[in-house]
């Protein structure tokens, strides 16, 4: 009978093995394929993603190509210097001609003299419906009258949904005396693009800057359409939301399923041509990996469950009991100890292991106490530096003015300084709302103003819901100094600020722009790598660009922080992204 206990006992913990080995094996093995599979997905997108990218290229370039044949046809028509009632019956017939021979492009050519005659390829049809678009194309050539102009798509009734391209015609003198205007065939464009860019899983939609829609496949089952009108569009959501997509690939979910979307740059139009694949069909070709590596996958755990059963019968029983604890340890938050006493080599294992996990649980305390104390002295020490030359600079400039007998200036800069250094000094919260930071900038520009004169003028554009959020102190205040002395002062003439904020999802964005100086790419990179900052004597603190970046991605995790966008001669612009409810 005991026999058969111990052989009872000793099978359980032979089956406990077994589990474990067999688990574990398995889990590392369906992790290996799982990552082979997803790795294989995303080299078939990368594959489809730049075949779809090459093709939009081609479309785009037959797109430059298409818009070329207009410009040369509004070119040749607008070479002619007189147009006027004597010549009616030329002109009509001029205008016939040419619209026969590129009636594939061109639905409808106008021309409108100053005086405001108007002739065109369909006299006819013009005198009876007429097209009150025709006065607003003419001003808006006249407004670049030095190179060929089109308008947003519109209504004609004449040539239907089109576009307008325009042409001014000047006389011998330079005088504009009349503009030429071609109305395009939209449908014609459409139907053109569709052998290459449409199918049953597969559509295309071309919208321009503006965000409204150019052209489209209008057979396709794949976009959210507005039935309450007629004829029936596009949803202005999925418009809107297909305009905010980042060029590349992108995938957004449509009235059918998820879609993908591949976004071109924009072509000579400026126009974005966006290639719309249903998922399903964009997979199709994964499915029969997906099946592969199924059977493969179960012929495999078939073999491991067998090796792993055969391989498990071979662990002894002496080491059951601290096997069974140690396999119990998941994690280590809290400290799991053996607590059978043995005075053989398996005892002296056991209080090695207990020792092990205390020492364990002592240095996870003792680094996570570090780890927020070094956060801690890092953001009072980069909240401390007040640059004492700022603080000289404001007394002197307070002296000045006080004589000057300049006594409402003197108590707004001595107001503005005290306010500035109770809020640098507060050590309270290291986070406040951010119309409090706001309010801390309003007074450090103030000084500045002050002490340079009306060299910038600061503009601020925040909603009532992104006041409230919280953000780090001091984290805005150093981007609006490296501004004023590194973008504004430098060009020797005024400037602005502007200091916008809004709330996206679950983030809040905060953009700081000048139009000063500019930067390379070089002082970009710069600007990143060097934590000390560039000269920062005479500044309110010693906080640099990186170090509010750091601060950011410290707090807020990798995914958040600063980014700059800057042009020389331009002027530059710093995005700011932290979440509006952050992790604890």
């Amino acid at each position: 009978m005991k026999r058969l206990l111990v052989w009872v006992q000793s099978w359980g913990m032979v089956w406990k093995l077994f589990v474990i080995l067999f688990v574990v094996t398995v889990a590392l093995f369906l992790g290996m394929a799982y990552k082979n599979y997803k790795d294989s997905e995303v080299l078939y997108k990368q594959v489809i993603t730049n075949d779809s990218k090459e093709l939009m290229v081609r479309t785009n370039q037959f797109i430059d190509a298409y818009v070329e044949n207009i410009k040369s046809i509004l070119s040749i028509l607008s070479a002619e210097r007189e147009w006027s009632q004597d010549k009616k019956e030329i002109i009509e017939s001029t205008l016939r001609r040419y619209g026969n021979l590129n009636q594939l492009n061109i639905k409808t050519l106008y021309v409108v003299t100053e005086n405001g005659e108007v002739f065109t390829n369909s006299q006819l049809y013009y005198d009876i419906l007429g097209n009150p678009n025709l006065p607003g194309l003419y001003q808006r050539a006249l407004e670049n009258a030095n190179a060929l102009t089109w308008s947003e798509p519109y209504n004609s009734l004449l040539s239907g949904r089109t576009v307008a391209f325009m042409k001014p015609v000047k006389d011998n003198n330079g005088h504009v005396s009349a503009v030429v205007i071609g109305e395009i065939d939209l449908e014609n464009l459409a139907i053109r693009l569709a052998p290459l860019l449409a199918g049953v899983h597969q559509t295309f939609v071309v919208i321009t800057q503006e965000g409204n829609i150019v052209t489209k496949d209008n057979q396709s089952l794949l976009l959210p359409y507005d039935n309450t009108v007629v004829p029936s569009r596009i949803q202005p959501a999925f418009v809107k939301r297909l305009s905010d997509l980042e060029y590349g690939y992108n995938e957004v979910e449509g009235p059918k399923g998820k879609l993908i979307i591949v976004k071109s740059l924009a072509n000579y139009l400026g126009w974005n041509l966006f290639s719309i694949y249903d998922e399903n069909y964009f997979y199709q070709s994964v499915s029969s990996l997906y099946t592969n590596a199924r059977n493969t996958l179960l012929l495999w755990v078939a073999a491991l469950f067998l090796c792993t059963l055969i391989i498990s019968r071979y662990f002894t029983n002496p080491i059951k009991k601290l096997v069974v604890k140690m396999n119990k340890v998941r994690t280590l938050d809290v400290p799991l100890k053996i607590l059978d006493v043995r005075n053989d080599e398996i005892g002296s294992l056991i209080t090695s292991y207990n020792l092990m996990m205390d020492r364990i649980v002592g240095l996870m305390n003792e680094r996570e106490q570090n780890a927020e104390r070094r956060k801690e002295l890092e953001i009072k020490m980069l909240q401390s530096q007040i640059g004492p030359h700022f603080l000289h600079n404001t007394l002197a400039c307070i002296h000045s003015l006080a004589q000057q007998e300049r006594i409402h200036e003197v108590e707004a800069t001595i107001r503005s300084l005290s306010g500035l250094l109770s809020y640098s000094f507060d050590k309270i919260s290291e986070k406040v709302q951010l119309r409090q930071e706001l309010e801390s900038i309003g007074m450090f520009v103030q000084i500045q103003s002050i002490r340079y004169g009306p060299h910038f003028d600061l503009q601020i554009d925040i909603s009532d819901e992104a006041r409230q959020c919280e953000i780090l102190k001091l984290s805005i205040q150093p981007i609006v100094e490296n501004a004023i002395f590194h973008g504004i002062l430098p060009t020797r003439k005024p400037g602005i600020i502007q200091i916008r904020a809004k709330v996206h999802g679950q983030s809040l964005f905060v953009y700081v722009a000048d139009n000063g100086v500019g930067m390379s790419k070089q002082k970009q990179q710069q600007l990143f790598n060097n934590r000390e900052g560039s000269n920062r004597k005479g500044r309110f603190n010693s906080i640099g660009f990186v170090n509010v970046h750091e601060r950011f991605r410290l707090h807020y995790g990798a995914p958040f922080g600063l980014k700059l966008i800057s042009k020389e001669g331009a002027g530059t612009v710093i995005r700011i992204k932290i979440p509006i409810h952050p992790n604890p």
